[in-house]
């Protein structure tokens, strides 16, 4: 944000740090957009246990595919708008439920030639605005449009934040060096089998 401030007072984004936020913000447009028009269809029409399975594989051998063929050459600061619009729109499919969001997004900028490492780190950058944008949305539902907590819930509620935070730097932190030495094949093949255990459930009860 203070890079984002520096940039509105000189009129100029001459540094990366400048140009990041813009990016993010950019990359985050494509969602709030799709999601606010599709909301109606994305949960009438892609919630049936065949496409959700389908597409948790389908999009797994594509995160293989970005990720075994592609060059990682470019480093985070060589993003470009170009690239945080495109993996906005990427984002965008993540509203379908078996197309995980941190998963398109990393295949798209591995699919722009970022290493793993950068398409990791934007990833999660570019989560922040649709994570804090969800927990706004649910506290105002809760709090102020409905009945607010059940009585007796307030240190369960404290405490799953507390959590909810703590393991996600943590696994922010664990992932991050994973991908500098390693190849995302462990999330690809649970993809897969996800896919295979859910078209099973679904097929044992047709």
């Amino acid at each position: 944000m203070a890079g984002a401030w520096r940039s509105l007072r000189r009129r100029a984004a001459s540094r990366f740090e400048e140009r990041l936020p813009w990016y993010i913000l950019l990359a985050t447009i494509p969602g709030a957009l799709f999601g606010a028009l599709g909301e109606a269809v994305i949960e009438s029409e892609l919630g049936e246990p065949a496409l959700v399975a389908v597409e948790l594989m389908v999009f797994g051998v594509v995160l293989y595919a970005a990720d075994r063929w592609s060059r990682h050459r470019r480093p985070l600061d060589a993003l470009r708008g170009r690239d945080a619009a495109a993996i906005g729109m990427a984002q965008a499919l993540s509203l379908m439920p078996g197309v995980s969001r941190s998963g398109i997004t990393m295949t798209a900028g591995l699919g722009l030639r970022l290493t793993r490492e950068a398409a990791t780190r934007f990833s999660f950058l570019i989560s922040i605005p649709v994570v804090a944008g969800a927990v706004l949305y649910k506290a105002w539902t809760t709090f102020v449009g409905g009945e607010g907590l059940p009585a007796g819930s307030g240190a369960a509620f404290v405490v799953g934040i507390a959590t909810s935070m703590v393991t996600g730097f943590w696994a922010v932190w664990f992932l991050l060096r994973y991908v500098r030495t390693r190849s995302f094949a462990p999330f690809v093949f649970y993809r897969l089998a996800a896919g295979v255990v859910v078209l099973s459930v679904f097929a044992t009860r047709l």
